[in-house]
């Protein structure tokens, strides 16, 4: 029973490679059921790690890497299928990759591990991100990238912060301040 949060995670990891195959394959029309699965099973495999006390540090990392790969995915999909409108933030895109890419090798090089804090505003930021992907796909809004790059940008900024912060590997850190104050306590 205490894998089910994993098992749940999995589905993201099988939605990056499906949304993969389909944005190759030009099945458009699978974009937003997949984005969906993905959203849907990013929001029930904390609650329900949390809820019945399942959290594990495998489990943490799995979710991390599931969101990082559920990014990529759509950001492919998005790039092949909708190019006018990723040309439209490439740059805050970009400062986005960078931004994750320099926290990505911070943690890996300071604590030997990727990272998986997920703190408060992280999961904010992916319902955000989730929410605003299917309106961007469904609506086209203008400019609703640009303010998803910055969610994705200030989300790597934080885990930088954190990861400056920490001396050893921690997982489900609430918030900078939350982080700060285990630092002190374990000084």
């Amino acid at each position: 029973m205490s894998q089910i949060p994993n098992l749940i995670t999995s589905i993201r990891l099988l939605a990056a490679i499906a949304l993969l195959y389909a944005g190759l394959t030009s099945q458009i029309t699978l974009f937003l059921p997949l984005v969906l699965s993905a959203g849907i099973s990013d929001m029930l495999d904390g609650y329900v790690a949390r809820k019945f006390n399942w959290c594990t540090q495998f489990g943490a990392h799995l979710d991390s890497i599931s969101d990082l790969l559920i990014y990529i995915a759509v950001l492919i999909f998005l790039a092949i299928h909708r190019p006018t409108e990723m040309a439209q933030c490439r740059w805050l895109l970009t400062a986005g990759a960078a931004t994750q890419t320099l926290h990505l090798l911070l943690a890996i090089k300071k604590l030997g591990e990727f990272p998986s804090y997920h703190t408060d505003f992280s999961r904010f930021s992916a319902y955000v991100i989730y929410i605003g992907i299917m309106i961007f796909w469904i609506f086209k809004p203008p400019h609703i990238l640009n303010f998803l790059a910055l969610f994705w940008i200030i989300c790597s900024l934080e885990g930088i912060v954190i990861t400056v912060i920490l001396r050893r590997a921690k997982s489900n850190i609430p918030s900078i301040g939350a982080c700060l104050k285990l630092e002190s306590r374990e000084a």
